[in-house]
């Protein structure tokens, strides 16, 4: 559509609105406006299912009742640009900047888009993507964002009031001083997400994940927070080694693409706070860790090779998958931690048929509580487990070759067949 077309079906669809002769509803599908200007423009009540937007800029244009189902507004620079009331099922808003806009009321939810699928064209359902987005001080009050990506967006001074956040992603979200009054996050992912300022106040946070948020300065006065994780120690941690947790924060949230892996190798972490902090995948190498809090925490496919870790707490931690290979872990308690083997995904998303299990090969666990831990396909070669605790613990299929078991209490003995 050409400017002098869209200029006459715009005029049509004014028409349309007003009830005038000779008016025409705007109604397009798949139509291309990427890369244009789009300036104070009026698609009032207007037609727009997969429209093109990508790297459009838009200042003023008003969208409100419109249908944009599964819209592509990637990159695009929005200002004051109204969706009030929009249906904005599946729409893709990555990468785009949305400063000041207005989505009130508008139907977020995920929705059906044609994709090519082995030479067919099939329906899959998307949820709204606006990781990587500026949004701030945009308004999302009432708006229904269930299991909307917002990762590693910036959403300052954004109003989420009463607004329907059901699962959504806000992991390494800068949140500072938005409103969440009365909004609903339960099962929400907020992994890492800066929540200076902002206030949460009747908020249904029921099972959110809040690990590696400083809660300090945010209103959390009458919210719901039954089942959530997060960490209620106010102790700090001394400033290099939370740069580095915040920068892992991000490096999770992003996948890899900001922030930095976590690597305390060879660091001394002794008697620290780590609990219910999110370190996927960080490296502890050597790492001194003695009396050290990591209960709750996520630390699957961690490696602590090496590390003394002699009466440090990993209660109800998630192991899956880490490597304490040769480590020092003498009293140390794994009470009711996760540590069974887990599934290995392509990077497609497919099944591989392959596992990896959390590794113990050559483990000083002397005298650790190892009771209620799930450690099924756990390999423990060489390992010393004298004194040791497994009462009530998994161990299906897990590998004890060679290792010292005198003393060992609640092992069954078809454990070792």
């Amino acid at each position: 559509m050409n400017p002098r077309q869209l200029t006459n079906a715009l005029k049509a669809h004014q028409a349309y609105l007003k009830g005038q002769p000779g008016g025409r509803r705007f109604a397009v599908r798949n139509e291309d406006f990427s890369l244009q200007k789009l300036i104070s423009l009026n698609f009032l009540q207007a037609s727009l299912p997969m429209a093109n937007f990508t790297r459009a800029t838009l200042e003023k244009v008003n969208f409100a009742k419109a249908t944009l189902t599964a819209a592509d507004f990637m990159g695009a620079q929005m200002t004051g640009v109204v969706f009030k009331g929009t249906d904005l099922k599946g729409c893709n808003f990555s990468k785009s900047k949305a400063i000041e806009c207005d989505f009130e009321d508008a139907d977020m939810r995920p929705g059906l888009h044609m994709v090519d699928l082995q030479g067919m064209s099939v329906e899959q359902e998307r949820a709204v993507d606006l990781s990587s987005a500026v949004l701030d001080g945009s308004r999302f009050d009432r708006t229904d964002l269930s299991n909307a990506n917002l990762s590693v967006s910036s959403a300052k001074g954004a109003h989420f009031k009463e607004t329907s956040l059901f699962q959504s992603n806000f992991s390494g979200a800068d949140l500072s001083y938005s409103n969440f009054d009365g909004a609903e996050l339960r099962d929400s992912m907020l992994v890492g997400a800066k929540v200076v300022a902002a206030s949460f106040r009747n908020a249904d946070l029921r099972g959110a994940n809040l690990r590696n948020v400083d809660l300090s300065s945010a209103n959390f006065e009458g919210a719901n927070l039954e089942g959530a994780i997060l960490n209620t120690n106010k102790s700090t941690l001394p400033g290099l080694i939370q740069h580095t947790v915040n920068m892992h924060a991000q490096w999770i949230a992003s996948e890899g693409a900001d922030g930095e892996r976590a690597d305390f190798s060879n660091a001394d972490l002794s008697k620290l706070d780590l609990s219910t902090l999110d370190l996927r995948a960080a490296i502890f190498d050597r790492a001194i860790l003695t009396e050290a809090s990591l209960g709750s925490s996520a630390l699957v496919f961690a490696s602590f090779k090496e590390a003394r870790i002699e009466g440090a707490d990993f209660a109800f931690a998630l192991i899956q998958g880490a490597d304490f290979s040769g480590a020092s872990a003498h009293n140390a308690s794994f009470m009711g931690a996760n540590g069974a083997s887990l599934e290995i995904w392509s990077p497609e998303g497919e099944r591989t048929g392959r596992r990896c299990s959390t590794r113990f090969d050559g483990t000083d666990l002397s005298g650790c509580d190892l009771r209620g831990t799930n450690l099924k396909q756990a390999t423990f070669r060489t390992a010393v487990l004298s004194g040791a605790s497994l009462a009530g613990a998994s161990t299906e299929e897990a590998i004890f070759a060679g290792a010292v078991l005198d003393g060992v209490l609640g092992l069954k003995i078809h454990d070792l067949a």
